[in-house]
């Protein structure tokens, strides 16, 4: 088998566990926010390792890894970018889909801390954590 054939096979299959991902998972989470906490809850904290059970049923666990950390990773960086005022928007959303005893856990653990993508620059964790923090001000949840 060329290499390039290898390639693009890893390519089309790396699309399909992103579309399933997508459809059958991550459409039925509402908000960047919640997608974030989600993708940081199918990371495994004493390897780094993804799983995803209903994935890894027709897919291999490093490319359903591969694919998760990646999706992880994009919607981090859209998520760094974002204006503010729709941070505001995201945890006002959040909080409203949890129950109470949700944000008194938020207060006490800051688990958004760990919802930051392995490999991310010190800078992009630091700016992440800093929205979060004023986000939550803004809301007088800090």
């Amino acid at each position: 088998m060329s290499r390039f054939h290898s390639t693009h096979g890893e390519a089309v299959q790396a699309r399909e566990i992103t579309e399933e991902l997508q459809e059958g998972t991550l459409r039925h989470v509402d908000g960047s926010l919640a997608k974030l906490v989600y993708l940081s809850s199918c990371r495994d904290c004493n390897s780094g390792r993804y799983r995803h059970d209903g994935l890894t049923i027709r897919f291999s666990e490093p490319d359903v890894h591969e694919a998760l950390a990646r999706c992880h990773r994009e919607l981090f960086a859209e998520m760094i970018v974002t204006p503010l005022a729709a941070w505001v928007g995201e945890l006002r959303s959040y909080f409203t889909r949890t129950d109470a005893e949700s944000l008194t856990v938020w207060k006490e653990l800051r688990p958004y801390q760990i919802v930051v993508p392995l490999g991310t620059t010190t800078l992009a964790a630091a700016l992440f954590e800093s929205n979060m923090k004023i986000a939550l001000k803004v809301l007088g949840l800090e």
